[in-house]
């Protein structure tokens, strides 16, 4: 920027004395004087501006010098001054990246310990459920390899079982209540009508609910009665005429029809009963009832 300043003060400083030079040569032109006092005046005036153009530019080289001194200390002081706030924010982007990292370790290692405590806590938990699953697993073995008299389970299904027993009391109750209103008579259970009507309600819902239990003599469905001993049931439903309720006689066959497919194979007296009844081909007894 000194040398343009420099370089533009020399220019005008030479077209001044150009057009200074050119104005006085024209004015001894056209003076009134003689050859030889022409050229006298125009030597005299030629030494003057080439020691004025002489001094001016000592002048203004003295000056340029002085503008590129100044300069040259100015670029060196702002170039300090940029490196040093160079160095003093790269200082402190280290400063900051050094801290940051270490507590970014910091935390990492915090949260590996924290992570392997956890971790064993929930290898501890995991253990003792595995532990407790097996033995629940062993403890459900046991029973389930358990065969309970008939007696036994009777006994405890309600007590075990207490959501079933609400649900077929209900249902019996339902059922009991339609077929009696069908044959327009009461049904008590203490009588051979009420028990059957009970008998085939329980076991059908029974049946379908899959709530049959193996025990040393058989199966017990319901809770309450052997599945597989129905011909006194058929035997009843003719007796006491209960087939003549369209609700009895839908369930009665319904359930007949199930107890067939299960222990139809049996060379039993009550499996050949059902087979009959099923045929169409059972005939009642003719004895009176004790």
């Amino acid at each position: 920027m000194a040398e343009n300043q420099g370089s533009s003060a020399a220019e005008k400083l030479t077209f001044l004395l150009i057009g200074g030079g050119i104005g006085a040569t024209l004015a001894l032109l056209f003076a009134p004087k003689t050859g030889r006092e022409l050229r006298g005046d125009i030597a005299d005036y030629t030494k003057r501006g080439v020691d004025a153009a002489g001094e001016q530019a000592r002048v203004i080289g003295g000056r340029a010098t002085e503008l590129y001194g100044a300069a040259a200390n100015k670029a060196s002081e702002a170039y300090g001054t940029a490196a040093g706030r160079v160095s003093d924010v790269y200082g402190s982007a280290a400063g900051k990246v050094s801290e940051v990292y270490g507590t970014a370790r910091e935390k990492v290692v915090a949260g590996a310990e924290t992570v392997t405590e956890v971790a064993g806590r929930q290898k501890e938990q995991i253990a003792a459920a595995i532990e407790a699953g097996k033995q629940a697993y062993r403890e459900e073995k046991r029973k389930a390899e358990y065969i309970p008299t008939a007696n036994e389970w009777i006994d405890q299904f309600d007590a075990d079982f207490p959501e079933q027993a609400k649900t077929l009391a209900a249902h019996v109750k339902e059922f009991s209540s339609k077929v009696a209103e069908e044959l327009g008579r009461e049904l008590g259970y203490v009588d051979d009508d009420g028990y059957t009507l009970d008998r085939v309600a329980r076991t059908l819902l029974g049946l379908k609910k899959s709530w049959v239990k193996e025990v040393l003599n058989g199966e017990i469905v319901a809770g309450l009665y052997f599945a597989d001993s129905f011909g006194s049931v058929v035997e009843s439903a003719h007796r006491y005429g209960l087939k003549q309720s369209p609700t009895f006689a839908r369930s009665f066959l319904e359930l007949l029809k199930m107890l067939n497919k299960r222990y139809g194979d049996q060379k039993t007296k009550d499996a050949a009963v059902i087979r009959a009844e099923l045929a169409g081909t059972y005939v009642p007894s003719t004895e009176p009832k004790l």
